[in-house]
């Protein structure tokens, strides 16, 4: 099961805070279940198995209309200010995101890496930082020894 518990109550939040007047009764409770293992044919010596578990449950029950004050998990609706609709949340999110915009300068389309990517690598061979091509200790000494030849030459 899991995080079925706090993901209930996470949504039976989310409601209660978009939806004006809505009333609530929490009822938590547990079950008892018992596991039963029959061994295969093969292995038919082998005893039944029997496990016992408990399974906690949680019941919210959201209502436009009055429930059981009595109740020990009633709880009132939540005040006018602190209930908002998706619509004024979602106004309230834009007009922030604007008045930010309008107060930070633009920013430079390039990064502060000079546009080398997302790692900010330099163009790096096999064997380290930009160089050669190749990469290898054999193939610098080839070009070391083709430079000696043109400058004898």
């Amino acid at each position: 099961m899991g995080l079925a518990i706090a993901k209930t109550v996470a949504v039976a939040e989310i409601i209660r805070r978009r939806v004006r007047g809505v009333y609530q009764q929490v009822e938590v409770g547990s079950q008892e279940i018992v596991d039963e293992w029959e061994p295969n044919e093969e292995n038919s010596e082998l005893p039944k198995q029997t496990t016992n578990r408990t399974v906690t449950s949680i019941t919210i029950t959201l209502s436009k209309s009055p429930l059981n004050r009595s109740h020990p998990g009633y709880h009132e609706p939540l005040p006018e200010s602190q209930v908002k609709s998706f619509e004024e949340e979602r106004e309230q999110i834009i007009n922030k995101i604007e008045a930010e915009e309008e107060t930070q300068p633009q920013q430079q389309t390039q990064s502060k890496r000079g546009g080398r990517g997302r790692r900010g690598g330099r163009g790096k061979g096999r064997r380290g930082r930009g160089g050669n091509r190749r990469g290898g200790k054999r193939e610098a000494k080839k070009q070391e020894d083709e430079i000696e030849e043109v400058h004898e030459a």
